[in-house]
């Protein structure tokens, strides 16, 4: 029944505002390209990672970024675009799903004034949800060469010290559990986990709390909830030093940044290839591992094992 629903306003935010929109933003600005990442917070942080050579190769002017009110902080540290467009959600979801759909991304291509980024549409060498990385797959969308390194996002230093002392965060021994996804095709995995991985970790001497996203949002049981903004977030997790949870945007975002990583996947998500966190030339402090309800002792092992050996390996430089 979900799925029908999501289906039903897809079509209706579709046909109600894909096109009108469309010729909307046509005639409101005719010098500019408007650059439009998809929906999710790794969906910006991936795409907004090229955009300043998008410009630069393209020899583009003027770029207007559209977004909807959840990606006007993230869209501010990739500060490649002239102008920004914030649309209410129902209206940034019809454009999106209209240049979705074969009629709209015809139109938008041959405009050449509207750019999408989707990752279901297949071009020349690649099928549709390839299991190429996503960075190869948006290089090939936008045209860019191949050599071309994604770059991390720019956060105005934010003061985190309150949240340090509120929280008593033990400097690169602090693990950050995130076990929330938006994703909506990433399922959430068990609770009770999660717990059990709290446990452990800090049995092994590190101390964890719950990083959230909202007041809606609840602590894993056994642990402190606090509610952060994205850049705090970012200095929270070099502060801290490992960040661990439900594969999420999130971790598109905070991977660039000073910590170690490790993203947990149901086994049901289909596009581990296509959405992998591991980029080229980094530094791998990062590990993705698969749940499973028969696998959570050893998961809980590896995942302390992994993280004592990280710390390790700081104490020693």
């Amino acid at each position: 029944m979900n799925n029908l629903m999501l289906f039903a306003k897809k079509v209706i935010y579709t046909l109600l505002f894909g096109l009108p929109l469309t010729i909307w933003l046509l005639l409101r600005d005719r010098r500019t390209i408007y650059f439009i990442p998809h929906i999710g917070l790794g969906d910006y942080c991936i795409v907004l990672g090229y955009l300043e050579e998008y410009k630069k190769q393209h020899n583009i002017h003027h770029i207007t970024l559209v977004a909807p009110p959840n990606r006007k902080e993230v869209a501010q540290f990739y500060p490649y675009w002239d102008s920004l467009l914030v649309l209410k959600n129902p209206l940034y979801l019809g454009i999106i799903h209209f240049s979705g759909i074969p009629i709209g991304r015809t139109i938008h291509r041959k405009l050449k004034r509207i750019e999408h980024i989707v990752y279901d549409i297949p071009m020349e060498g690649l099928a549709r949800y390839p299991s190429a990385p996503v960075d190869d797959v948006v290089k090939k969308f936008l045209d860019l060469p191949s050599t071309e390194r994604r770059k991390g996002p720019h956060v105005p230093q934010t003061d985190i010290f309150g949240l340090i002392e509120k929280y008593d965060l033990a400097h690169r021994n602090t693990v950050l559990l995130n076990p929330y996804t938006g994703g909506q095709s990433v399922k959430e995995i068990d609770a009770v986990f999660f717990v059990m991985l709290a446990k452990a970790l800090k049995a092994n001497g590190f101390s964890v709390v719950t990083i959230l996203g909202s007041e809606k949002q609840t602590a894993v049981s056994g642990t402190m909830g606090m509610v952060t903004s994205l850049a705090e977030a970012w200095y929270l997790a070099q502060w801290c030093g490992y960040v661990i949870g439900m594969r999420s945007g999130f971790f598109d975002f905070i991977r660039m940044s000073d910590c170690n990583v490790i993203g947990i996947y149901d086994p049901s998500y289909k596009f581990r290839e296509l959405f992998s966190l591991h980029l080229p030339g980094k530094d791998e402090r990062l590990l993705e591992l698969v749940w499973t309800k028969d696998n959570e002792k050893e998961l809980t092992d590896k995942i302390c094992s992994a993280c004592q050996e990280w710390r390790m390996s700081e104490e020693r430089q």
